[in-house]
Parts: C-alpha cells; sequence; structure tokens
C-alpha cells in the first residue's frame, strides 16, 4: 500500500505541475472552491457510473447468466481506473490551492534532506515552476516520470572552464572528454551525503552535436551529473527571460553566461545561454572563457 500511495503522489505532483503551467495559479479562495468542487463533482459521477455497472455485474451473478459476464467486468475495470485518475485530479486541485506550494508530503521523504520550497511564479520571468531543497541547495523542478524528477540548480552553482589546455584539446573537445564533466561527477557528486547520493540516478546522457555548424557531440555518455543541451533548454524553459541565471556568489550582481553541454562552430568552443537568456550557437572559447555552471540531475524522490 505504501508503494501505492508513493506512485499516486508522483501522479499527483505532474498533474500539479501540468495544472500551474497550463492555467497558473487561483486568484481566490472562491475559486479555489470552485475547481475542487468541480473536480468533486466530476469523480462523484464516474464512482456513481461505477456503482450502477457493479449492480449490473450482480444481476448477472444472481441470476447465473454468465454468457455476458467477462464484458461486465472489462467495463467494471476501466471505469475503477478512470474513477481512480479521476481522484487523483482532485488531489492535484487541493494541492494547486495551497497558496505558493505544493503538498509537501509529496517530495519531502523522512530522514532525507529534500524539502519543497515553492510551486509558484517567477516575477521576473513570467514563468510558473516548482523549487525543491536538496543536499543544501535549490534546485528547479524540470520535468517528472515514472516517479523520477529532473532538476536543475535554480542559480549558477559555480563558475569555471569547460576544459583545459591539457592533451585533451589536442582532439576534439566534447562533453565526454570535457574537464567540467569529471568535475560535476566527481566533486560536485561527492558532496552530497551517501543518503543523497543514492537518490541520484544513472542517466544516459545523448550528446548531439551543433545543429548550425554539423560540430560532432561525442559519444553518448552516463553520468550522475550533466548538463543540459540546446533541445533541453528550448524544451523547459519557455522564454529568454526564464533562462536568466544569476550567481550565488557576491562578485557577480548581475546575470552570468551558463554553459550548455553541445559543442559550438569548433572543437575549442561550446554554446553557453548568454546574460539576456539567448542561446550563442556558435559557442564561446572553451578553453579560456570562464562561464557558469547550472548542473542538472534525475533524482528518485519516491
Amino acid at each position: 500500500m505504501d508503494k501505492l500511495i508513493e506512485n499516486v503522489n508522483t501522479a499527483t505532483i505532474l498533474k500539479i505541475k501540468q495544472a500551474i503551467e497550463k492555467h497558473g495559479l487561483h486568484n481566490s479562495h472562491h475559486e479555489k472552491y470552485a475547481v475542487i468542487f468541480e473536480e468533486y463533482e466530476e469523480a462523484q459521477d464516474s464512482a456513481v457510473e461505477f456503482k450502477s455497472k457493479l449492480q449490473d455485474y450482480w444481476k448477472l451473478v444472481k441470476n447465473n447468466q454468465y454468457g455476458d459476464i467477462e464484458t461486465r467486468l472489462d467495463e467494471l475495470l476501466i471505469l475503477a481506473k478512470n474513477t481512480a485518475a479521476e481522484w487523483i485530479q482532485v488531489a492535484a486541485m487541493c494541492g494547486k490551492t495551497i497558496k505558493g506550494t505544493t503538498d509537501k508530503t509529496m517530495l519531502e521523504k523522512p530522514g532525507l534532506k529534500t524539502k519543497v520550497i515553492s510551486c509558484g511564479l517567477d516575477v521576473k520571468a513570467g514563468t510558473k515552476y516548482m523549487t525543491i531543497k536538496f543536499g543544501g541547495y535549490e534546485w528547479r523542478v524540470l520535468d517528472i516520470q515514472n516517479g523520477k524528477t529532473l532538476v536543475i540548480s535554480q542559480n549558477i552553482f559555480t563558475h569555471g572552464l569547460y576544459a583545459y589546455k591539457t592533451k585533451e584539446s589536442a582532439d576534439d573537445i566534447t562533453w565526454e572528454t570535457s574537464a567540467l564533466r569529471k568535475r560535476l561527477n566527481k566533486k560536485l557528486y561527492n558532496r552530497f551525503a551517501p543518503e543523497e547520493q543514492e537518490r541520484i540516478l544513472e542517466t544516459f546522457v545523448i550528446n548531439d552535436g551543433n545543429p548550425h555548424y554539423d560540430t560532432s557531440g561525442g559519444n553518448d555518455t552516463v553520468d550522475k551529473i550533466f548538463l543540459l543541451s540546446i533541445d533541453e533548454v528550448n524544451k523547459y524553459f519557455k522564454s529568454k527571460k526564464d533562462r536568466i541565471a544569476y550567481s550565488l556568489h557576491e562578485q557577480y550582481s548581475e546575470s552570468v553566461y551558463w554553459w550548455l553541454r553541445n559543442p559550438g562552430k569548433d572543437k575549442y568552443s561550446t554554446v553557453i545561454v548568454d546574460n539576456e537568456g539567448r542561446i550563442k550557437i556558435d559557442g564561446v572559447d572553451n578553453i579560456n572563457t570562464p562561464c557558469g555552471v547550472r548542473p542538472a540531475m534525475w533524482l528518485n524522490l519516491t
């Protein structure tokens, strides 16, 4: 039963996220009540229909009429699933109405330093999203799939070069061979407590090349921590303003560039998001130009 409740929680979180992205937050408690009640009535209607079909099934059983009974059972199964889905929708609307937050029991687990911070609005970007606390840092939730949660650091985590002037620079510099990949998957990964490391999933990372310059992205990799690609940024960040990022370090008072993992126009350049949220497709010098780093990872929070 505990596992089933966890799966219900995961489905509810996904519905909350989808509802906020599509309709935004509610403006008043009257609106909140109306939305919850509407979903409740739909769930009740589904339950009433299930009860009616169940009574039909009982009539067949009572009268020993088994010729069409399997069809009745199939109908009951479909209706039961639909009714369960309707009640998950009710739960999602209840979670959405909590002022600025989602139901904390959904992502906060006993003994795990994970805390839902908000499920609200970025005033600067006009974008709605959820953030969580994990490993002492704030992370923006990008996606939830089958109990797995994709997150990226809400702010610029650190600053650094993508690659160094070593023998690697004699070959094509890709995400696979970059010094930054090694730092994230060793130094950063080791900052997390053992129980947190268990939550960080290995991810098969597809390393596409540059769509404009045909620069190779190199081999695909398996990573605990990675950088987003051009396609992923376009998928999860809906506007330039939404991509603008700020550093946690005091010496950077304004928005800063941050690395993606795609190659730029040649092997010595890597694509970045600039300080105005634009994707610089030709990239910047990856050996001499330090840029901000926003790590991404898939977490198991169930």
